[in-house]
């Protein structure tokens, strides 16, 4: 069932597509920070 404009469903999987990118850029970043301070 569409009840948006195909404009907003594509502009909002863009949005979920960009969000999903960061937060694996950010798990992978937190994992190297996680790292560095074990082995200080």
């Amino acid at each position: 069932m569409q009840i948006f404009p195909y404009k907003f469903s594509s502009l909002s999987r863009i949005c979920l597509t960009f969000y999903w990118y960061i937060q694996e850029i950010y798990a992978k970043l937190l994992c190297t920070l996680n790292k560095e301070s074990i082995k200080k």
